[in-house]
């Protein structure tokens, strides 16, 4: 509750200092609005790894728990609806995306969905794939970030890299199918885990940028969105890892 008020004192900071030069021309103070709102939405990310460290960390760590998850298996079903359901709710919805405290109640709740899914995969994965992965997706989100950050480069050529890529991952896709080449497989792995960090800088972009291109009444929606970013980074390196082990 009080990470909530604090959340909603930060909003209406920066809601008035907005208000205070809502003229249509550029001020110095917009700089400040959008570090604000900045170093919400990346607050809030942080919460939700911690948290998803945890449930994690109880499934790997005690046996009882995973043996809790392996006998209700139909709880797996569950979270995966409930993701989609919050999901589609934060995604869609203003209304019900930027009211306090229903947006941190969606919010909260899409990410215990998502932690307990990740949790069944790190616990399927196991300790010595999993803590190398940790590691890897760490250095990669920082790096990515820094990127992002600093770059110059327009979320309009990242779109191009994108689609790009996508149209490449399709062609071997197709070439994987009809060979069954295990190179192919993992040329298949990297590439994904390609886009995943491309799909990520597009996001830290349109998050930091001044031109508005995420309201700074989205906070939420924005933290989902880096959120889901950095958990799909860190599950294709699993997956990478998985496979180099088995190879």
């Amino acid at each position: 509750l009080l990470k909530m008020q604090t959340f909603e004192e930060s909003d209406h900071l920066i809601h008035e200092k907005r208000d205070q030069y809502d003229d249509g021309k550029p001020h110095p103070i917009s700089s400040l609005i959008r570090a604000q709102f900045t170093r919400k939405v990346f607050s809030i990310v942080a919460i939700q790894l911690l948290f998803t460290t945890f449930i994690c960390g109880l499934s790997m760590k005690y046996p009882s728990f995973a043996q809790f998850q392996a006998n209700y298996s139909y709880l797996f079903i569950l979270s995966i609806i409930g993701v989609l359901v919050t999901t589609i709710i934060l995604s869609f919805s203003d209304n019900l995306s930027r009211r306090v405290p229903i947006n941190f109640i969606l919010l909260g709740l899409f990410t215990f969905f998502e932690a307990y899914l990740v949790s069944i995969s790190c616990l399927l994965a196991g300790v010595d794939i999993v803590l190398p992965a940790v590691g890897l997706t760490a250095f990669t989100v920082l790096g990515l970030t820094l990127y992002s950050n600093k770059a110059q480069t327009e979320i309009r050529t990242l779109v191009g890299l994108l689609i790009s890529t996508n149209a490449a991952l399709l062609g071997i896709v197709l070439v994987w199918i009809f060979t069954d080449f295990t190179i192919l497989e993992l040329l298949i792995m990297f590439i994904c885990a390609l886009a995943s960090g491309v799909y990520f800088v597009i996001d830290v972009k349109a998050i930091i940028s001044k031109d508005n291109l995420v309201s700074i009444d989205d906070y939420v929606r924005g933290a989902m969105i880096l959120y889901t970013d950095i958990i799909r980074i860190f599950l294709k390196i699993v997956e990478i890892l998985m496979k180099l082990k088995k190879e």
